[in-house]
């Protein structure tokens, strides 16, 4: 095997062999809806991004990503069927309504968070709620999993393929929204698709209600 047309030059451009981020897959099948106990992750300053308010620029919500490197884990299930399974969500300190009346109090999710893992009060501000996160690696809490479903308006939809899968189509989707309660189960399971008004199959999203200690 002649080898000397190939370059012998070293190649410096990637990452450290040694210290090779993950491999990014496909995002996993949430668990089914209920109650679970998580443990927090060790975090660091890429798990978090700033996002300005779109009413008040001066403003900039912290958002925490328990993603593929710092997913939250389940450490206590029903059945203990999902122990020790990876989770992943996005939490934010940005208030929002927490009932259907105009002047129903706002609450964001970090603060229920934090109010569960026994703060007794609220972190100041951004850099404060990171010091604060950060802290809480191993500790736990408890929390429902609720299923919901968005048509993205601004993304291609996917379509049922006829053989039991789905296929992209260049077509936006509609801005549906469906809620878990709104949307029937099949053979007593919460479905992890729905089909939307539009024609599209729409993936379900596990967001975390209930936050306690």
């Amino acid at each position: 095997m002649d080898l000397n047309k190939f370059s012998a030059v070293a190649l410096t451009d990637e990452v450290d062999f040694n210290n090779m981020p993950a491999q990014m897959g496909s995002y996993p099948d949430p668990p089914p809806p209920g109650g679970y106990r998580f443990e927090i992750p060790a975090l660091s300053i890429a798990n978090f991004e700033e996002r300005e308010d779109k009413e008040d620029a001066k403003k900039k919500w912290l958002q925490v990503a328990f993603d593929q490197n710092a997913p939250l884990t389940i450490v206590q299930s029903k059945g203990d069927v999902q122990n020790g399974d990876p989770f992943q969500t996005r939490l934010s300190n940005q208030p929002r309504k927490r009932g259907k009346d105009d002047d129903a109090p706002r609450v964001s999710d970090l603060s229920y968070l934090a109010q569960a893992l026994g703060a007794t009060s609220r972190p100041a501000n951004n850099r404060a709620w990171i010091e604060w996160l950060v802290a809480q690696k191993g500790k736990t809490f408890g929390a429902d999993v609720e299923y919901s479903y968005f048509c993205n308006p601004n993304k291609n939809i996917y379509a049922d393929d006829g053989a039991g899968g789905t296929q992209e189509v260049q077509q936006a989707g509609c801005g549906t929204r469906y809620y878990q309660k709104d949307v029937a189960k099949v053979d007593g399971v919460q479905p992890l698709r729905v089909a939307c008004q539009c024609g599209a199959s729409v993936r379900a999203n596990a967001n975390l209600q209930r936050f306690r200690s």
